[in-house]
């Protein structure tokens, strides 16, 4: 595809690098025009946005996305990404012995190498993702020579060494290999003159030495050690280790996944429902102290038998805005834990996301998002494919996410919440569970998981049943009474419906204040000026502090309500 303007290809790039994801404007200009835009950019980005339009055609794939853009394309139609997968499928079986299926996969990846990638391509971003791609196309070709060795084919491991010492005469594990291929073809002194080449060549041109390995490698040669040669290419160690290629992730299965939550009880329709994973990312979502990421939990430990490559989690700090770990520093974590060396990390946000994406398409992992802030943070970590799986949990419904699988947490049943009332301390307490005063109780913590603990820990430490029942019916601020003592957004349901009201915009905060102060559970939505009823009435409903029940129909959660009307109270308006 040919572009009049080199600025246009570079926004297509930047789009289809991020395929079937939402691209923020200000994002694009960067990607386009690097950190200090001409104040032209925006304008600019535009006029390329409206002309790739026509240029891509019918059916429209280039849709704008609330504050930005999205190109919906598969990974399969965006030669990079599909690269990328194939390189990661290359080396996973590597790691695992799989020669045949490691050559299959190179194949593929070759078959998808035409040159320098992204040609004609201006921007920092483009220069960064050629910088990468060679990078990869080079470690590509390193396992090749590898498999190759181990197979025996070693006239071909030679003849690719040749070609590679030419365009890259100065990398080490190049060096080795070529070395390694000759001696294994019987041409000791051929294999030894490249090493010294390669080592006086490395101190004139950048005034150091080989490594351990070139001289390992060397020393091995001159004595004759011909197994530790020919073992120094193949998928094992000698101590049975699995090995893999410079530049490629190690083998490494990660068994990151929580306890199981204690004293879980109930949600067993959604523990059945959501232990037969379908091809689409789980999304649990619920107001805080639902119980969502105690499911999460449970039904990841149910799944993990069917995820042999590991179980990873990911603390996304959604219920503290402030505690959200910045991304970058979040995809290194999980890259190395996936064994990306240190070395090998991508330089830029979606590099290190298009490699995480690309290295759970060629395993079969896990991924549990738990407290994720946004879609937009959790777009960047869906595995693709249907050999991954994820299951998310937010307070946020995420409604801009598209092909995930909804499941709106409610309460718990009242015979379950009773059950986690007598249990809910670690030991369980000396009630019956006929007891009118546990109902009662349950009623007053609104059947949410968390509320219910707290009164479990109180009822514990109560003299009786019915002093505990008299102390929460009396308490000015109930709610306040089932908070613990540090009074955190993840163990209140207080302080967490605190942070969430204060994400609110006025009208919808006075919405659901109004709302509170009725009595009924379900309401008929009505007396508000029509210009801020549809947008209050969505923002109450993403942020899961309404339920809507179809057509006019909403519900207040019993402990929203009761929230909602303390804020009446203390004059929120």
């Amino acid at each position: 595809m040919q572009f009049d303007r080199p600025r246009q290809g570079a926004v297509l790039a930047g789009l289809a690098l991020r395929a079937g994801r939402p691209v923020r404007q200000d994002e694009l200009v960067r990607t386009v025009w690097g950190q200090e835009p001409p104040p032209s950019a925006t304008g600019n980005l535009h006029t390329y946005i409206s002309e790739l339009r026509k240029i891509l055609g019918e059916p429209q794939v280039l849709h704008t996305d609330r504050d930005g853009y999205r190109l919906d394309v598969r990974v399969e139609d965006v030669d990079a990404l599909e690269f990328d997968s194939w390189v990661d499928r290359a080396a996973h079986a590597w790691s695992g012995g799989a020669v045949e299926t490691c050559f299959d996969a190179v194949d593929r990846a070759t078959e998808l190498w035409t040159g320098a990638p992204l040609p004609e391509i201006a921007g920092p971003v483009a220069d960064a993702e050629r910088r990468r791609l060679e990078d990869r196309w080079l470690a590509l070709r390193k396992l090749r020579v590898q498999a190759l060795l181990t197979t025996s084919q070693v006239a071909e491991a030679v003849a690719e060494c040749t070609s590679l010492t030419h365009a890259y005469p100065l990398d080490e594990r190049v060096a080795v290999l070529h070395s390694t291929s000759l001696y294994r073809a019987g041409q000791v002194a051929e294999a030894l003159g490249k090493l010294d080449t390669f080592r006086r060549r490395l101190r004139e041109e950048t005034g150091t030495q080989p490594g351990a390995e070139a001289d390992e490698l060397y020393e091995q040669m001159l004595t004759g050690d011909v197994d530790t040669v020919s073992t120094a290419t193949s998928p094992s160690t000698s101590d049975g280790r699995s090995a893999t290629p410079d530049s490629s992730p190690r083998a490494v299965r990660p068994a990151q996944l929580p306890h199981r939550p204690w004293g879980f009880v109930g949600r067993e329709h959604e523990t059945a429902e959501l232990s037969h994973p379908a091809d689409l990312p789980i999304v649990i979502t619920g107001h805080a102290g639902i119980g969502k990421s105690a499911l999460a939990c449970q039904v990841a430990h149910e799944l993990a038998p069917r995820f042999p490559d590991g179980q990873l989690y990911l603390s996304l700090g959604g219920s503290e805005r402030t505690s959200v770990p910045p991304m970058s520093e979040l995809l290194d974590h999980q890259l190395l834990n996936l064994g990306v060396h240190t070395d090998d990390l991508p330089g830029t946000v979606e590099q290190k996301a298009a490699r995480w994406r690309s290295l759970l398409t060629a395993r079969r992992v896990l991924v549990v998002l738990d407290d994720a802030a946004d879609a937009e943070q959790v777009a960047r970590l869906l595995p693709e494919g249907t050999t991954s799986a994820a299951i998310v949990t937010s307070r946020s419904r995420l409604s801009t996410l598209d092909k995930v699988r909804r499941v709106p947490l409610p309460a718990l049943e009242p015979d379950a919440a009773k059950r986690l009332l007598i249990g809910g301390c670690g030991t369980p307490l000396d009630v019956p569970l006929s007891d009118p005063r546990v109902a009662r109780i349950v009623e007053v913590c609104g059947y949410v998981p968390l509320a219910v603990r707290a009164a479990a820990v109180l009822l514990a430490e109560a003299d009786t049943v019915r002093q505990f029942t008299l102390r929460l019916r009396n308490h000015e601020n109930f709610l306040e009474l089932l908070s613990p003592g540090d009074n955190d957004s993840e163990s209140s349901v207080l302080a967490g419906l605190e942070h969430t009201t204060r994400t609110l915009s006025a009208p919808a905060l006075a919405l659901l204040t109004r709302l509170s102060s009725r009595i009924g559970e379900e309401e008929h939505i009505a007396g508000l000026p029509r210009e801020h009823e549809p947008v209050a009435l969505a923002e109450l409903v993403e942020s899961c502090l309404l339920d809507h029940l179809g057509g006019d129909r909403y519900r207040v959660p019993a402990l929203v309500r009761r929230y909602g009307r303390l804020l009446t109270r203390a004059g929120t308006r």
